[in-house]
């Protein structure tokens, strides 16, 4: 199975919307990094997604800090393959009160990253959040070990969760929708 990493899509859709910060019912802001970590999310329900930048309408976004707010549509689609690894909140965009988005966050973490085939560094001993330390910090190219993750289709890395991980399976289900915003680089 080949394996994509989700990336915003600039060439196509460099004039899309981007959201700012996720907010609950009161409209106060919900740190949107807490829908990146892959972990589930317990804190108050978000309710809003207020654009920050406005631009074409897309289906995948991933708003601030990455933070993946997608149309009911691809929402299911997620779902279908990460069934009790994926949370769903129905948002509203504000200021436009447009309804049929969520904030899907993927709760599936994979140690599956091919070492000798990447080029990465990890954080030392003198970062200040002493909970990195050897996680990795940045990846110049990311490679996969796809024996590691075959049993799954949408994941987060273990140790550096920021992107998403999408199996062909998944890719495939996604690229009928029109306007979709996001593009599939292959780490496999």
């Amino acid at each position: 199975m080949q394996y994509f990493v989700v990336a915003t899509d600039d060439q196509r859709y460099e004039d899309r919307w981007f959201f700012d910060e996720v907010e609950d019912e009161n409209r106060l802001m919900i740190d949107s990094r807490l829908f990146v970590y892959g972990d589930k999310y317990s804190g108050s329900t978000p309710k809003y997604v207020p654009i920050d930048i406005q631009g074409r309408r897309v289906a995948f976004n991933l708003g601030a800090f990455d933070c993946p707010v997608v149309t009911s549509e691809v929402a299911g689609i997620l779902e279908r393959f990460a069934i009790g690894e994926l949370q769903r909140f129905p948002v509203t965009v504000a200021p436009l009160g447009l309804q049929g988005y969520e904030i899907v966050n993927i709760t599936r973490k994979v140690k599956c990253v091919d070492e000798h085939r990447s080029v990465f560094t990890r954080f030392g001993n003198d970062v200040y959040q002493k909970r990195l330390i050897g996680k990795y910090q940045m990846f110049l190219q990311l490679r996969l070990d796809a024996a590691q993750c075959s049993e799954f289709d949408i994941f987060r890395i273990e140790d550096w969760v920021m992107p998403i991980i999408v199996s062909d399976r998944v890719r495939e289900a996604l690229c009928h929708i029109p306007d979709l915003g996001i593009v599939f680089v292959s780490v496999t």
